[in-house]
């Protein structure tokens, strides 16, 4: 099964295209503005975010590996799987590029990412630092699976 993430962001700008609410401007999870840390290795972490989200959104990762790159992913395998049902029925293959990283804290970093291919440029989610390693935020995630899912139910996604 393939990654859905991309799928699931262009049905989401197309949803919000279609319905007038949203822009390509700033995607779901955005967090809040803040200053840069610098008190740790800020470039390996970018190097770590990027793969991630590379990797996550990418169309030919298979859906286990998608989950290792998802925070809370072991748990979010529903709404994966949802989302490639959308990624089919829009026929999407589209990567993402991260334009921007800005660190929050030494935990969480503000991510910018075009999906190339798709109307979703210059959009903002976070990436969590768990486990050793850099994940797509499940409020990323799950931000554009919900919109993407037109007002129905995500499942993993919504409490």
């Amino acid at each position: 099964m393939r990654t859905p993430a991309i799928a699931i962001a262009a049905t989401l700008v197309t949803s919000a295209v279609i319905t007038g609410c949203g822009s390509s401007s700033a995607g779901p999870g955005a967090p809040p503005s803040a200053t840069p840390v610098t008190s740790f290795d800020a470039t390996a972490a970018r190097a770590a975010i990027t793969t991630s989200w590379q990797t996550f959104f990418n169309a030919k990762t298979p859906r286990a590996t998608a989950e290792g790159y998802l925070e809370d992913g072991a748990s979010l395998g529903p709404a994966i799987a949802f989302a490639a049902r959308l990624q089919r029925q829009e026929h999407l293959k589209e990567n993402a590029k991260v334009t921007k990283i800005v660190f929050i804290d030494a935990t969480t970093a503000s991510v910018t990412y075009n999906l190339v291919g798709t109307p979703l440029q210059g959009a903002t989610g976070q990436a969590v630092y768990q486990g050793g390693k850099w994940l797509v935020s499940k409020n990323t995630f799950c931000g554009l699976v919900e919109i993407g899912a037109a007002g129905k139910s995500v499942p993993g996604c919504t409490p």
